[in-house]
């Protein structure tokens, strides 16, 4: 609807039952060319005796004949007999009338319909923007084209906001995965010896154990009863300057 309504494309809604009589191209442009291929179709087909092996092969041939019919003073014609196009209330309805039910057989069906075009006084302007948008379709309302196409463009702005949401949420909770992560392996280290042994660092966790060093500062740097032998100079140089 927005790429119609940029390239200057005017959308006139039916209500249901209408289209058989209403639809501009069914009117005259269309009728006529059905009735040209039938008249080409009767007139090939009484001077051949040969068995038809292919309908579509048959008749492709006559619909590109008989599309010549399609011209744009037919299909201008089509949209003004029909009401539609330029906009007639009153020739509108008298089509209706002529094609639902007599006038004093109308049904409640019928007088709806006739009710629906009796209620619209014109098609806004290509430009002119409705006021209050629809954003949500009701039945037994009039809509116009312009108000039709604010509702659709809140639709995709509403997608887009959901879809940018969900993409927030879902990077937030990857987030909020990695910082467990990562809270997890700092609290993993911090009950791990920062000793040394044969080149690879000490395996040994954390035991509430008056044997272990650990840092008051930090409470990071920890050494095992194995690690700390021969290590107490270490030890005071790391609290000396530790920072936290």
């Amino acid at each position: 609807m927005d790429e119609c309504f940029k390239l200057g494309i005017r959308g006139f809604f039916l209500p249901a039952n209408t289209t058989h009589f209403l639809q501009p191209l069914d009117h005259a442009a269309f009728a006529g060319m059905k009735k040209r291929v039938c008249k080409l179709y009767r007139s090939v087909s009484s001077f051949s005796t040969a068995p038809v092996t292919s309908l579509g092969a048959h008749l492709i041939p006559i619909a590109l004949e008989a599309r010549h019919i399609l011209t744009p003073a037919r299909i201008v014609a089509s949209f003004r007999d029909t009401g539609i196009f330029p906009f007639d209330k009153e020739k509108i309805i008298d089509h209706a009338k002529r094609n639902i039910a007599a006038p004093d057989a109308i049904t409640p069906g019928a007088a709806a319909i006739l009710k629906s075009f009796e209620s619209v006084s014109m098609i806004p302007a290509p430009n002119k923007v409705s006021v209050k948008p629809q954003n949500v379709v009701k039945t037994n309302q009039i809509y116009s084209f312009e108000s039709l196409r604010e509702s659709q463009q809140n639709e995709v702005q509403r997608a887009a906001d959901a879809k940018k949401e969900k993409e927030r949420v879902k990077h937030s909770r990857k987030q909020q995965k990695e910082d467990k992560e990562n809270a997890k392996q700092t609290s993993k280290d911090a009950k791990q010896c920062r000793g040394v042994k044969n080149s690879a660092r000490c395996t040994a966790t954390w035991r509430s154990s008056a044997l272990w060093f650990s840092c008051s500062v930090c409470e990071l740097w920890k050494l095992c009863p194995e690690c700390r032998k021969g290590r107490e100079e270490d030890e005071m140089e790391h609290v000396a300057g530790c920072k936290g």
